[in-house]
């Protein structure tokens, strides 16, 4: 992130937390992080929250994730390619046949995860 993107997302941070009336050693007591991380994040000193921080405030805040990651300028689950790009620049060196009998099991598995939450199986590590 730009300084000014850190800074825009700071204040966005902020004002979520200020609607909620939060304070900030309450928010990072919700999200599991430091409070220190939470006024770096808000006074725009951090330029790539990770990942996971922006999940537990999420979580924290009960704002979609997507919503967070789209402020920051990461990419979301939706807006990656499809697995196939993936396998071919990867194991571009096996025959084509390999390629897609990788990308078939990749969907499969998939599939089968997605079906299992929905039929409400536990989680075991499996993230939707």
């Amino acid at each position: 992130m730009t300084d000014e993107s850190a800074r825009q997302f700071g204040a966005y941070l902020k004002d979520l937390r200020a609607q909620r009336k939060q304070s900030v050693r309450g928010l990072a007591a919700s999200a599991g992080i430091d409070s220190g991380t939470v006024s770096r994040l808000e006074q725009g000193a951090i330029h790539a929250p990770s990942p996971d921080t922006l999940k537990q405030l999420s979580t924290a805040l009960n704002v979609p994730l997507a919503d967070l990651f789209a402020v920051v300028g990461y990419v979301t689950p939706q807006d990656l390619p499809s697995i196939t790009p993936y396998i071919h620049a990867k194991y571009g060196h096996l025959p084509t046949q390999a390629r897609i009998e990788i990308a078939d099991y990749c969907n499969q598995v998939d599939s089968h995860y997605k079906t299992h939450l929905q039929e409400g199986g536990a989680n075991e590590g499996y993230e939707s």
